[in-house]
């Protein structure tokens, strides 16, 4: 039976993976504007970890470790301009991308379960390294502190810090967006903007804007960025 909302109708389970797809999609269009921006960008990164890990300690990483499909394997990585360093330099950044669907949930619960997307980009980065956290000690045998039982950090998860925060890409099912996704796409403009500009010769900003957009307003991803863009 469809509420008057249509929420239910809009969780239902559907035969073809459409949510994955749907993530999918995202993924794939933020790439494609980083990539179109001049930026580096990787996808699925699993050997992520393996920097700075001894050749016995890599070996003691189960196959299923490396699997794109565990949850603490970030979406993407982009090498972006850190501005706030002094002098500026470029950073390996990580991004996870969710998406915040309807739920069937009684009639007096939010839509999403009471979660909205700034909560739900908040906790990527907290679970990705819960779990990342539980593999050192799984496969590499990091202890629990002595006085709290927790578990300590080990050299995957301070591989994992070493990028800052894990980024949430989050997209909610009325069009909004988390707040991280609007820091990227500005990040993306700018180089989009610097890129443009290094390739026509230009050294005027103002002219190197305007013909950046001029020559993006017909590529489909970009038309997804500055409809997205409008929402911030």
């Amino acid at each position: 039976m469809c509420d008057p909302f249509g929420f239910a109708l809009c969780a239902a389970p559907l035969p073809g993976n459409g949510w994955a797809k749907h993530h999918d999609d995202i993924k794939h269009t933020m790439v494609a504007l980083a990539k179109e921006a001049g930026l580096s960008v990787q996808q699925e990164v699993t050997t992520l970890f393996l920097a700075g890990l001894s050749a016995s300690a890599a070996r003691r990483l189960p196959e299923e470790f490396f699997s794109a499909q565990r949850g603490y394997v970030p979406d993407i990585l982009i090498r972006l301009m850190d501005t706030s360093a002094r002098p500026p330099r470029h950073v390996d950044r990580l991004f996870d991308v969710k998406t915040l669907h309807v739920r069937q949930n009684p009639a007096d619960v939010a839509y999403t379960n009471n979660i909205n997307v700034e909560q739900r980009a908040l906790a990527v980065h907290t679970l990705i390294e819960r779990q990342i956290r539980q593999a050192d000690h799984d496969y590499l045998g990091t202890p629990t502190c002595p006085s709290s039982g927790a578990l300590m950090d080990g050299p995957l998860t301070r591989r994992l810090n070493s990028f800052g925060r894990v980024s949430g890409l989050v997209f909610g099912a009325a069009g909004e967006v988390s707040s991280d996704v609007g820091r990227l796409v500005d990040a993306i403009s700018m180089a989009a903007v610097t890129t443009h500009a290094q390739r026509k010769g230009r050294v005027h900003a103002p002219q190197a804007l305007a013909e950046t957009i001029a020559a993006i307003g017909s590529a489909s991803p970009w038309r997804i960025f500055v409809a997205r863009r409008s929402c911030f």
